[in-house]
């Protein structure tokens, strides 16, 4: 196993599937973890006319990057590489996207979509 996908949310679940994965990547110098978080999307009637696609973006982004924080120091702290993906859209059709793309050879989900 090489690369390792591992959506996250920051749920208790999400948190055992990292500690999971460093089982799995432990004594492996060239295994890489691909952290993926999917947002939900923004609807446009659940925003003021004067929120700006940059403010939406921004929402995302650092709800995303607070989701993966945990993971991400779990991780450094293990030594093990990782790559952050942060996607908006519905979790199961959304994490075939992007990481696919970079080929992962193995994959470890949480218990619940949305583990929270």
């Amino acid at each position: 196993m090489n690369k390792l996908l591992l959506p996250v949310d920051g749920s208790p679940s999400s948190l055992r599937a990292v500690e999971w994965a460093l089982l799995h990547v432990a004594g492996r110098p060239l295994a890489k973890v691909l952290l993926l978080n999917v947002q939900a999307p923004v609807l446009a009637m659940d925003v003021s006319p004067h929120v700006t696609a940059g403010m939406v973006h921004q929402l995302h982004e650092r709800a995303g990057r607070e989701a993966m924080k945990e993971a991400r120091a779990m991780l450094d702290s293990a030594g093990v590489p990782c790559e952050e993906h942060l996607l908006v859209g519905e979790p199961g059709r959304s994490s075939r996207r992007s990481p696919r793309a970079r080929a992962p050879t193995a994959s470890s989900w949480g218990h619940a979509a949305w583990g929270r």
